[in-house]
């Protein structure tokens, strides 16, 4: 879909109007953190897609041939130019809607400072009396703020050092350009005032021993101005505005709105106009003069290269990109880079062939359509209208894929039909779109029209710019119809049928291509060229306590005393072109696939005079992991108090921030049965705790500080080195360290280290087993009838199929008044003391089990529980999962499989169950295999078993559930509980058990064979 130079539009909103957006990736999670000091710690949750999410505005090279990106997503990324990976992101505060974003950088040419700008105002206020908006300068090496240049009136369009690195020149929307003397601490020592509208292009040049600054505005007007005779040495008026310049040893290019570009010598004389059927839209000069690239802001959407030293003769045109490609610039003398395009793409490609090296992109899909049929919602990610010259224009695309919400599932559509996407026309009015306004674009109207008359809905830039989506929405409360529409810059509004304004959309931030409305449901769906499918829960333009939100165009609806409500998404949904997924809500709760955390985490503000931090979602899954919250937010539309502590990320940030971890080690190769690890812990305001050795996802040791400094061997200012000693498997494996904060509520970054051994194994694994069962609890009331049975059972049948494949095979069991919790500590710490690394260790309970639906932890319970509420002394007579945790950490084998039959009651035998099952299996890398099963299923049991152990055994006694070899693998058990269990308990009990397997690591090993 085309976004015809609505690069510009999105620009100009700044500098002209008033409107407040909530940013659709920086949703702050706390009512509080407004209430917070200004020096206080503030998160924002916001994507991470190992590429950008909104338009790139500007790139460069450094001389160690790093990309350096800055774009509207308020980031600025460091790629390696040779495999494409992010290697760090500079960051500043950032705000809601567009405080923050980043229109320009410039690197000094000893590569010392990065100097930036674009909307950065300090307390996100803008005021056109005052130098407000700032320019940040950071020390490029460590990503440090330095410090903060008050700088314009307005937003700061470009930037540019001189070459010798003495001035730094910034071009405002104030329509000034400040001069800054970089030797002198920044500086300001003069300002060109000679343009009379917005400086969008800076450069400077060196000629005769003095700097010749330029300056490119709107106005048309090119300056060429003297800083030693402090006079303007040449002005041209151009009859087209200008907007973009760049700068060689010898020429000087500039462009803008027109189809040319002009070319100016040295001695500041017009030399040459290149005329472009393609519009051009920035530009840049190779480092050896000899070539010249120019961007494009319109259809067709072609790079074009220029031969400088043949009379600017095209001799190379790039045509990758499909949507507005502005920022471009070199590698070297050879290969070209262009960043733009609708997935935000970054291309290094060849000069000479056109052919691309290297594309650097995130990994979110783009979506042009969007259906809604019961729970499922589908999307399609063909554009509908390729060469539309104004958005989607309501124009429905093809839908290809959908995702379940009630159990995440991806799946292929073969009916779209049954998909509900929008109405225009009811009985009583028709939508139409037409051309109308100053924007003079196709869809700025949309018109309600009601047969005896017609009602306008005219927007401009402050108010969406135009209709891209639109339909009607009929309330099953209130027998009322509103009409909503999608435009650009985030706006989503809902409107009565007079075309009234009601309601505020906030989430989206730029073009929203496509709406989907469930009357059924109350539910509208929409997505964006941000790559989020967004959910709504309509019933809430029929409830209370909204802020206001308006436009001085709006202020009417503030005088009539109607209410304008701002409404934010139930839950919001990123999926990856591999069909990775995270959901999550405004509340910060989230549920995700299994590589799926990775994509979404929380930008740390720190300060307007600080760097800011990114730190990913994974690092608070154990307060905000939450799949059950997700279903209940899907259901009811919003989360209840009663099913989750009042938490949110502004609390747990005041406890500090995790260290920062570190691996030392050099070597990759051993022949041993050990390993010395060196692991560097640096502290930060949060201390730490809880060291966490993992091999391949495993966790395999585990300690908290006083143990962990019984390892140190050396400090320094704020780091600490231990040494830790870790029994090694052979072959090739990944070994990884993390802490938390001395709170335990934030983990640090994992650092990792590839290791291969080349030890070689004189003799079989072992096996352990241990079973943990209580039919006959000291309440009675808590008594069962199979564990125990099962328990016996399961030894049985493992010793017999695992005979031929381990070299000792020791079985222990805990049962009724044995299994205390004492005795399980003491019974595991035992094992842990005997077992090795290439062993395999198998747990088994069956018993009681609790899951606490305020913070979704699992306990299990043993013997001496006597409460019969379950809500008294559950720490003390039962076994947490956290508890779990570190006694598996104990455990040195990487083998490590966890089976629980445990049954609970209501609800809590689902999702808040599978919730914290995940979430047990993400922080310690074992199998799981388990079924929370209803307390009158445990007690009617199937065969004399519990049904889940009853379709265990049977996976094991069953010739066609091995594997071709005639091996039983944790991952064929865990095929065939998946397919049958479900099945025998509704066929055999009229009761559909659903296990719930999370299989970590590797589960290709065998534990039995025929």
């Amino acid at each position: 879909m085309i976004k015809e130079m609505l690069y510009i539009i999105f620009i100009l909103i700044i500098t002209s109007c008033s409107t407040y957006h909530i940013d659709d990736l920086n949703q702050t999670l706390s009512q509080s953190i407004s209430n917070l000091n200004p020096k206080s710690i503030v998160a924002i949750l916001r994507l991470n897609t190992n590429g950008h999410l909104s338009k790139i505005n500007d790139i460069l090279v450094t001389k160690s041939k790093d990309i350096v990106s800055a774009s509207d997503d308020k980031t600025i990324r460091v790629w390696n130019s040779k495999n494409g990976k992010e290697k760090r992101k500079i960051l500043g505060e950032i705000g809601d809607g567009d405080e923050g974003k980043i229109y320009a950088i410039a690197l000094s040419p000893d590569e010392k400072f990065l100097a930036v700008g674009g909307f950065i105002e300090q307390n996100g206020k803008y005021n056109s009396n005052k130098e407000t908006n700032c320019i940040r300068i950071y020390n490029f090496k460590s990503g440090k703020l330095i410090q903060n240049l008050k700088a314009h009136k307005n937003v700061v369009h470009d930037l540019a050092f001189s070459p010798d690195g003495k001035y730094l020149i910034s071009g405002s929307a104030d329509s000034s350009a400040n001069i800054w003397s970089v030797q002198d601490n920044f500086k300001l020592i003069d300002t060109i005032k000679q343009n009379n509208d917005e400086i969008y292009a800076v450069g400077v040049i060196n000629r005769d021993n003095r700097h010749i600054f330029i300056t490119a505005g709107l106005d048309g007007k090119l300056i060429f101005y003297s800083l030693e005779d402090k006079k303007v040495l040449k002005l041209y008026k151009l009859n087209y505005k200008l907007m973009y310049l760049a700068t060689s040893n010898r020429n000087i290019a500039v462009c803008g709105f027109g189809n040319r570009i002009d070319i100016y010598n040295f001695n500041l004389e017009h030399n040459k106009t290149i005329y472009s059927k393609v519009k051009p839209a920035g530009l840049n000069y190779s480092k050896d003069d000899k070539f010249l690239i120019v961007g494009t802001g319109k259809y067709p959407y072609y790079i074009n290269i220029y031969n400088a030293f043949n009379d600017y003769k095209k001799i190379q045109t790039f045509k990758k990109h499909k949507n507005t490609t502005t920022a471009v610039t070199f590698l070297d003398n050879k290969r070209a880079i262009s960043g733009g395009g609708n997935n935000n793409e970054i291309y290094i490609w060849n000069i000479k062939d056109a052919k691309p090296t290297k594309k650097i992109e995130g990994v979110g899909i783009d979506i042009w359509s969007i259906g809604v049929y019961k729970d499922k919602i589908a999307w399609g990610s063909i554009d509908p209208c390729p060469k539309c010259q104004n958005g989607t224009e309501n124009i429905s695309g093809k839908l290809q894929k959908y995702i379940d919400l009630k159990n995440f599932k991806i799946g292929y559509i073969k009916d779209e039909k049954k998909f509900k996407r929008v109405n225009t026309s009811t009985k009583d009015f028709k939508l139409y779109i037409k051309k109308d306004g100053k924007l003079n674009l196709k869809n700025s109207s949309l018109v309600i029209d009601k047969f005896y008359k017609k009602i306008v809905i005219t927007r401009n830039l402050c108010s969406g710019v135009r209709h891209n989506c639109f339909g009607i929405y009929k309330s099953r409360f209130q027998n009322k119809e509103y009409i909503i529409s999608g435009g650009s810059n985030g706006v989503l509004r809902i409107y009565n049928s007079d075309g009234e304004i009601i309601a505020n959309l906030i989430g989206h931030l730029g073009d929203i291509w496509a709406i989907a409305i469930d009357n059924n449901n109350d539910r509208l769906i929409s997505v964006g060229d941000d790559h989020i499918i967004r959910v709504w829960d309509l019933r809430q333009i029929n409830r209370k306590s909204f802020n206001y939100m308006f436009t001085k165009n709006e202020f009417h609806a503030i005088l009539s005393k109607r209410e304008i409500k701002n409404i934010k998404p139930t839950i919001n949904i990123f999926i990856t072109k591999n069909n990775e997924w995270v959901i999550w809500t405004p509340q910060g709760f989230y549920t995700a696939s299994n590589r799926g955390e990775k994509f979404i985490g929380y930008h740390i503000n720190r300060g307007f005079n600080r760097e800011a931090l990114f730190l990913d979602i994974s690092r608070f899954r154990k307060e905000f992991f939450r799949e059950d919250l997700i279903k209940k937010t899907i259901q009811f539309g919003k989360i209840n108090i009663f099913f989750h502590r009042k938490i949110d990320i502004v609390s747990l940030l005041k406890a500090g921030l995790p260290p920062i971890v570190k691996i030392l080690n050099k070597e990759h190769n051993i022949s041993s049965d050990t390993l010395e690890l060196n692991v560097s812990i640096c502290k930060r305001d949060g201390g730490f705790d809880n060291l966490s050795f993992y091999i391949d996802n495993k966790l395999v040791e585990y300690m908290g500080t006083k143990k962990a400094l019984l390892y140190k061997q050396d400090s320094s200012n704020s780091c600490t080195i231990f040494t830790v000693e870790l029994n090694i498997p052979k072959g090739k494996h990944q070994i990884a360290v993390d802490a938390t904060n001395a709170s335990g509520n934030i983990l640090s970054n994992r650092a990792t280290f590839q290791i291969i051994n080349r030890k070689q194994n004189h003799r079989k694994p072992n096996l352990y087993l241990l079973t943990i069962s209580i039919s006959n609890y000291k309440d009675k009331n808590l008594n069962l009838k199979f564990p125990n049975n099962d328990a016996k059972e399961l030894a049985l049948e493992i010793k017999k199929i695992a005979k031929d494949i381990f070299e000792h095979i020791y079985i222990y069991s805990l049962k009724d008044n044995l299994a205390t919790k004492r005795n399980i500590f003491n019974k595991m710490n035992k094992i842990s003391k005997m077992i090795g690394v290439d062993d395999v260790f198998i747990l088994f309970i069956s018993g009681h089990g609790i899951t606490r639906e305020e913070d979704a932890q699992y306990y299990f319970l043993t013997y001496n529980f006597i409460d019969k509420k379950r809500t008294k002394k559950i720490e003390e007579f039962a076994i947490s999962q956290n508890e779990f945790k570190k006694l598996l950490g104990k455990i040195k084998a990487t083998k490590v499989v966890l089976l629980i039959d445990t049954c609970q009651s209501g609800s809590v035998a689902t999702s808040t169950f599978s919730s914290a099952i995940k979430r047990f299996t993400k922080d310690t890398g074992v199998a799981i295999i388990t079924a929370s099963t209803s307390s009158s299923l445990a007690i009617d049991g199937y065969k004399k078993h519990g049904i889940f152990t009853y379709t265990l055994l049977e996976a094991m006694r069953k010739k066609e559930v091995y594997n071709f070899a005639g091996m039983l693998t944790i991952g064929n058990i865990a095929e065939y509980i998946k397919y049958t269990l479900p099945k025998i308990s509704k066929q055999k009990l009229n009761y559909k058990q659903t296990p719930v397997i999370y299989l970590q690591g590797d589960t290709t090993f065998a534990i039995g064979k025929l």
